[in-house]
């Protein structure tokens, strides 16, 4: 665990606070509206994620980039274990 906070939306992590700030998960769906944002690494060997700390007082636009994330993948039922006998 990273030990700070991490908002889902639809079972899926969508950004994480850390260090007094906002970073927010880059997929394709949302490099439009994230574009010119600074990156930055939230943790060393990870990909970098937009840092929205400019944003943070913008909730119109937060809620237009929860809107244009992509549905979550269905889950795959989980494999059923054979009965012992």
């Amino acid at each position: 665990m990273f030990g700070e906070y991490g908002p889902y939306v639809d079972d899926a992590v969508v950004a994480f606070c850390a260090d007094n700030s906002l970073f927010l998960k880059l997929v394709p769906d949302t490099a439009a509206l994230l574009a010119g944002l600074p990156q930055q690494e939230l943790f060393p060997c990870i990909k970098p994620y937009a840092l929205a700390d400019e944003r943070l007082d913008d909730s119109e636009r937060l809620h237009d980039l929860q809107r244009a994330r992509p549905a979550p993948k269905p889950k795959r039922p989980k494999a059923k274990k054979a009965a012992k006998r």
